[in-house]
C-alpha cells in the first residue's frame, strides 16, 4: 500500500523545492532554520521549533553561535539537532578562516572582521585572541590566549606575545571580546593596547591593530571605527 504524504512531509518538500529553485532569498529566517531541522528531526513539525528558537536567540547569527548545551534548552531541539546546528556554524567558521589564510595580504581590519566575530561570538566570557602575521601580512597562526569573566579578562603580555614568537611572526592583530557590552574600547583597553604595542615593538613585532568584538560589531582601534 502506497502511503500518502502527510501535510508535514508535503510542507517539507515544498520548502526544499523553493530553496532549490530560488535559494535562501525565497525563505524567511524561521523557514531556513525549519528546513535545517528537518534533517535531524524526521517525523515532527519543525516550524514551531524554529520559531521558538529564533524568538529566544533573536537572530540566525545568534542561534548559530550558541553552545550545544544552550541549544538543547529549546523544547524540541535534542542532541542531534544541536549537533547539526553547531556543525553548520563550524563549517562557516572554517570557511572564513580559509578565506583569511588564503589572502595574499591582510591590508585592512575589514578583511578579518567576519572571521574574528565568528571565532569569538559564541564565547560567554571575555576572551583575548591573537592573529599572527608574517612579513607579507599573511595569517600564519591564530589562537585564543586568555579567557576571563563575563566582563573582564587579564591582559598578560607574556601569554599574548608567546604565540607570535613561536610562529616567528613579524606582526600581530590583537582581538578581544565584549560579550555583554558594545564594542567601544574602555580606558583599560586603550592602556593595554599602548602597553602591548610597546612591548611587542621591543621584540621586533608590530601590533597592526586591536579589534574589539561586541554584539553590535567589531571596533578597530587603528581606524577608530565600528566595522
Amino acid at each position: 500500500m502506497i502511503q500518502k504524504p502527510t501535510f508535514a512531509t508535503g510542507h517539507r518538500e515544498r520548502l526544499r523545492q523553493r530553496f532549490q529553485r530560488a535559494g535562501r532569498h525565497s525563505l524567511s529566517d524561521h523557514e531556513l532554520i525549519e528546513l535545517l531541522l528537518t534533517y535531524a528531526i524526521p517525523r515532527r513539525d519543525t516550524k514551531s521549533i524554529a520559531k521558538l528558537a529564533l524568538k529566544k536567540f533573536r537572530s540566525i547569527r545568534s542561534l548559530l553561535n550558541q553552545p550545544i548545551d544552550e541549544l538543547q534548552l529549546i523544547n524540541g531541539i535534542g542532541p542531534e539537532s544541536a549537533l547539526l546546528i553547531a556543525s553548520v556554524q563550524a563549517c562557516l567558521q572554517r570557511s572564513l578562516e580559509q578565506k583569511v589564510r588564503r589572502a595574499r595580504k591582510i591590508s585592512s581590519p575589514d578583511m578579518v572582521a567576519d572571521f574574528v566575530r565568528a571565532e569569538l561570538a559564541n564565547q560567554m566570557q571575555e576572551c583575548i585572541m591573537v592573529l599572527c602575521l608574517d612579513g607579507a601580512r599573511r595569517l600564519v597562526h591564530h589562537a585564543i590566549v586568555a579567557k576571563g569573566a563575563l566582563q573582564q579578562v587579564s591582559f598578560v603580555p607574556r601569554e599574548i606575545l608567546r604565540p607570535a614568537i613561536v610562529a616567528n611572526a613579524t606582526a600581530i592583530i590583537l582581538v578581544h571580546s565584549h560579550p555583554s557590552s558594545d564594542a567601544v574600547p574602555s580606558e583599560t583597553d586603550l592602556q593595554a593596547t599602548h602597553r602591548l604595542r610597546d612591548l611587542a615593538a621591543e621584540l621586533g613585532i608590530e601590533m597592526v591593530d586591536h579589534l574589539i568584538v561586541g554584539p553590535d560589531g567589531v571596533f578597530s582601534l587603528s581606524t577608530g571605527k565600528l566595522l
